[in-house]
């Protein structure tokens, strides 16, 4: 081998040789780099992973909390609302009245309608009446007595298949048409007669427009019958107990609602 020769070779491995301690330098360089920068990058993704889940967290436990206070002041109203049916359910009770007698009539009670039933001769008399409608306007009557309930009720006289209905209520007015005082309890306010049940073209008329001497004959006609000043005095008495009986089981009722 020619000196030149040798030279060559020695000059191309010192190139090698002198090439190669750059490009790893340069891969540390690259590589610390790298690792150098990792550290910030993972501190700012966790900071802003935590502050997220701080952020919701505290969305989370503002709801609960709100939803706490909602329900706490629901449960409190509850039982403020039980708590005090509970106490007007038993004075309720306590000022309610057995069911008084109509002699001579069957009573039907259903829900907040009366239905009372006799016969007379050959007719089949009934009275019904709704204790969810009344009029209380006896303004003589000191305050803290107890309300009656006087309800409008509707008088049915039946003849084989002919009804003659006498709508009656409470007479609040106390006077007659020329302005004299009336000792009736009750007046008629409409008289009808049709077959089988009252219909939508059934004629009706007003009683305070009737001839003078046609209301009082048929004012007799219940007087006859047993529906009178006494008897009407009797239903109001009635209506307002089993009224009364009415108003302290929807109480119970209500009581029990807000208790589930």
């Amino acid at each position: 081998m020619s000196y030149l020769n040798c030279r060559c070779k020695l000059w191309n491995i010192g190139r090698c040789f002198l090439t190669r301690p750059q490009s790893s330098a340069t891969s540390l360089t690259s590589s610390f780099s790298t690792t150098s920068s990792s550290p910030f990058r993972s501190s700012r993704l966790i900071g802003t992973i935590s502050n997220n889940l701080f952020t919701q967290n505290r969305t989370i436990l503002m709801n609960f909390n709100r939803s706490l206070a909602s329900n706490a002041s629901l449960n409190r109203c509850d039982q403020e609302l039980t708590e005090f049916l509970s106490s007007e359910i038993g004075a309720e009770k306590e000022s309610l009245k057995p069911l008084p007698k109509l002699s001579g009539w069957s009573i039907e009670q259903s829900g907040c309608e009366l239905i009372l039933k006799k016969n007379f001769r050959a007719e089949e008399i009934s009275i019904k009446a709704n204790v969810s409608t009344f009029v209380d306007a006896d303004n003589s009557v000191p305050e803290n007595d107890p309300m009656m309930f006087k309800p409008e009720f509707n008088v049915e006289i039946k003849k084989s298949n002919t009804i003659l209905c006498l709508n009656c209520a409470y007479n609040s007015s106390g006077e007659g048409e020329v302005g004299q005082m009336i000792d009736d309890d009750f007046q008629i306010n409409a008289i009808s007669i049709y077959e089988n049940e009252f219909q939508d073209n059934s004629y009706s008329i007003d009683g305070a427009i009737i001839d003078g001497n046609l209301y009082d004959l048929l004012m007799n006609i219940l007087e006859e019958r047993g529906i009178g000043q006494q008897f009407v005095k009797d239903l109001y008495l009635y209506a307002t107990t089993y009224e009364h009986g009415l108003y302290i089981n929807l109480l119970e009722e209500m009581k029990k609602f807000f208790e589930k």
